[in-house]
């Protein structure tokens, strides 16, 4: 008994060690003020809107800008 707690217990700590850090770029996030989720279902997979913001060269105007004068 006290073995196995000694090997759960060494598991869950190699487990906490050996995370690796996530690499994300939010940085469309903060260009439109929309959360990730917006455009991704599973990281890095694209929803409908995601692949849509794409194909529009990452905008959500279409490429289309607009000057107010």
């Amino acid at each position: 008994m006290k073995t196995s707690l000694k090997y759960i217990i060494s598991g869950c700590a190699l487990m906490v060690i050996a995370q690796e850090s996530a690499y994300a770029i939010p940085s469309f996030a903060r260009q439109t003020g929309l959360k990730c989720a917006a455009c991704h279902t599973i990281f890095p997979e694209l929803n409908d809107f995601g692949r849509s913001f794409k194909l529009h060269g990452y905008t959500t105007t279409g490429g289309r800008y607009h000057i107010g004068l």
